[in-house]
């Protein structure tokens, strides 16, 4: 019998990274791409980092009305994969996220980490990707709600996950 594919999250920088395949973290992401197209890992979305994605900063805006048009039906139809699992945020999510601003503010200034981070506390996923620095302070120091452990929030590497 197979093993079921392992859960990740993923933060708006991870999706922008490989949606770009322009800087040298593309590099990083990819291989994880590679892994949920083969069964081996499905990658959780909380609808927030989806919202991230299709605004794409200025650089979306400095584009010309159809090609504006040709992005955001790229980056939709990447959240149409059948490896990425979208959450939206619920009550569950709001309460863990709120405790998770709460216990960590010293770490956890933007309320949108804590979405992200409390999405994957929700749903029982004990690995987050980022590139995002200050979320990566806080690996190892969110206990998961089964006790079994801490969230790993980790940077992208290139390697097979599976193994961490």
């Amino acid at each position: 019998m197979a093993a079921s594919p392992q859960l990740v999250v993923w933060d708006t920088n991870v999706v922008i990274s490989y949606l770009k395949r322009d800087d040298e973290n593309f590099l990083l992401v990819h291989p994880m791409i590679e892994l949920a197209k083969s069964g081996r890992l499905r990658i959780v979305v909380p609808e927030i980092v989806v919202l991230e994605a299709l605004t794409l900063g200025k650089s979306i805006n400095e584009l010309p009305c159809d090609r504006i048009t040709r992005q955001l039906e790229i980056i939709e139809d990447f959240f149409e994969r059948s490896f990425i699992i979208r959450r939206t945020m619920d009550r569950q999510v709001t309460s863990e996220a709120a405790r998770l601003r709460r216990n960590y503010s010293s770490l956890m200034t933007r309320t949108y980490d804590a979405i992200v981070l409390a999405t994957a506390m929700r749903y029982k996923v004990a690995k987050v990707y980022t590139f995002d620095a200050d979320m990566l302070k806080l690996d190892e120091t969110i206990p998961l709600s089964n006790g079994e452990g801490s969230l790993r929030i980790l940077r992208p590497s290139g390697n097979d996950i599976t193994d961490k």
